[in-house]
């Protein structure tokens, strides 16, 4: 049981001459099992420390202060143990009063008093110094390797100086066999506007196909690409003509032109594994094509030409 004021005169101690314990307070928990008498326990532990007797009620706004002794039977008579409850390993202190005589009930209360103050004066442990926190680990990065292969679904236009124009679908595939470098290969289809001629009309179509080597600028960032590509294309046109004159017929012809190129591929994350893509060029016809009519010509592959590309790439 707690002992209090109410039942014994001190049982709530402040420790007032003892530098070690100055402003703390002593609460003594006794077994009823303890055969000991416990007002002169109490008695001597307060001559033992110097201190005053204050009631429990007066010192209750310390509570947090206060120093708790716990006195408990063991499993052998008269065999008691003394501890500090918020330190029992360290404090623990075994008692054998049987050599006193169950009449010596004030030697005994002596004896405990003596291993109280021991139990006391025994240097608490230091406290542990407070772990500090590992700093927080970096945000994941949002880099990661590009994929070594990627497809690629382009709408595309051209437009030269001398004239010509044409536009239609392309199929890309690239591939990364290095961080950096970066190889094309395109194929597509090209439909020009119909061309006004003297005698008539004349429409294009054809094919293209191209080869590019690359150098991706951003090779680890997964949110956005930036690619430099230099190209050689080969532009195959078929060209039929349409007569005003109902009694003449349109004549047919095929041509070919290579074009060198320059472009800056850019394109941005949708989703991990598909993106955006936007592609200006820069065309420099190698081998111009000439579409003409009776020898003059309508429009031509030729001069400074300018391109681009829109559409949606998507990771292998």
């Amino acid at each position: 049981m707690i002992w209090s004021a109410a039942l014994a005169p001190a049982i709530l101690l402040t420790l007032a001459s003892s530098v070690e314990h100055v402003g703390a307070a002593l609460d003594l928990i006794l077994d009823d099992c303890v055969d000991a008498d416990r007002q002169e326990v109490v008695r001597l532990v307060e001559i033992e420390l110097g201190g005053v007797a204050e009631s429990a009620a007066a010192e209750s706004a310390a509570a947090e202060s206060v120093r708790r002794l716990s006195i408990t039977c063991t499993g052998e008579p008269d065999v008691v143990k003394v501890a500090d409850p918020s330190r029992p390993e360290q404090s623990a202190r075994l008692v054998d009063l049987r050599a006193l005589g169950a009449a010596e009930r004030k030697a005994r209360a002596r004896e405990l008093a003596l291993v109280i103050r021991e139990v006391l004066d025994t240097p608490r442990p230091p406290l542990p110094a407070p772990v500090k926190a590992p700093p927080l680990a970096p945000a994941a990065s949002k880099k990661r390797p590009r994929a070594s292969a990627e497809v690629s679904l382009l709408a595309g236009a051209e437009k030269y100086s001398a004239g010509y124009a044409q536009l239609g679908p392309s199929l890309a595939l690239r591939l990364t066999p290095l961080s950096r470098l970066v190889l094309e290969l395109r194929v597509g289809a090209r439909f020009a506007p119909q061309l006004r001629a003297a005698a008539g009309d004349v429409s294009a179509h054809g094919f293209i196909g191209s080869l590019g080597v690359g150098l991706n600028l951003l090779p680890t960032e997964a949110s956005a690409s930036l690619v430099l590509v230099g190209r050689v294309e080969s532009n195959w046109i078929f060209i039929q003509g349409s007569s005003y004159n109902t009694d003449s017929v349109g004549q047919s012809a095929n041509g070919f032109a290579l074009i060198g190129s320059i472009a800056s591929s850019a394109s941005l994350a949708l989703s991990p594994r598909l993106r955006i893509a936007l592609e200006p060029a820069l065309l420099v016809p190698i081998r111009g094509l000439v579409i003409d009519d009776r020898g003059r010509a309508v429009s031509s592959i030729a001069g400074i030409g300018a391109g681009t590309s829109l559409g949606l790439s998507l990771e292998l």
